[in-house]
């Protein structure tokens, strides 16, 4: 069978053997595969756009896909990275890259923590309160933060403080994550657009 060696987009170990399952000739085009492979690390998979020149099995060889000749590798998915927000502080933009990886790892209780961290950063900036339950309600009291955004803050602030029980698992991660998402989306960067934008418009012609 063949392989290849890659950073896995699920779990981001780097360098990682991915064995090939299986493939998919393009009806269209047979110069054109799809090579299906899973992680041997976290066993979940990718799928691998490959041109090829003749009728060479890319499933059953084995090689390392990446070596073949007359092969080229166009497209993998899934991508790697996922996007992230515009416009945050370097702290914030550390901490929501670490929530992403936590989440993409499946550590979802680190994932919960980073949430907090970052919602509790914001609010010091915003509210001279001491807990970050009065912080919210401070922010709201002052229209710094929508109702919703508020019961979504608690939402981070309630479930990213429980991360470490046991009970704390995939589907709260990603909705804490969700949260937390459109919090700094709101916080930083619609702010950022918007001031950037008028500088845009206010230099001189």
């Amino acid at each position: 069978m063949s392989y290849l060696s890659t950073t896995c987009p699920h779990c981001h170990v780097p360098h990682v053997s991915f064995q090939s399952v299986g493939q998919h000739v393009d009806l269209h085009n047979p110069l054109r595969v799809t090579v299906f492979f899973y992680c041997k690390h976290c066993h979940r998979g990718i799928s691998v756009l490959v041109n090829r020149q003749g009728n060479l099995d890319l499933h059953v060889i084995d090689q390392d896909l990446a070596r073949v000749i007359n092969c080229k590798i166009n497209d993998i998915q899934p991508k790697e990275n996922g996007v992230l927000p515009e416009y945050l502080p370097e702290k914030i933009s550390s901490l929501y890259q670490q929530a992403d990886d936590n989440l993409r790892r499946e550590h979802w209780d680190a994932c919960g923590a980073m949430c907090r961290k970052i919602l509790d950063l914001t609010a010091k900036e915003y509210s001279k309160k001491n807990k970050l339950q009065e912080k919210i309600d401070d922010m709201a009291e002052r229209n710094l933060i929508t109702q919703q955004l508020k019961e979504w803050s608690h939402v981070i602030r309630l479930d990213g403080n429980d991360a470490s029980h046991d009970d704390f698992d995939q589907p709260t991660a990603e909705s804490i994550f969700e949260f937390m998402h459109m919090f700094v989306l709101y916080m930083h960067t619609m702010p950022g657009m918007l001031k950037a934008k008028r500088e845009q418009i206010e230099q001189p012609k």
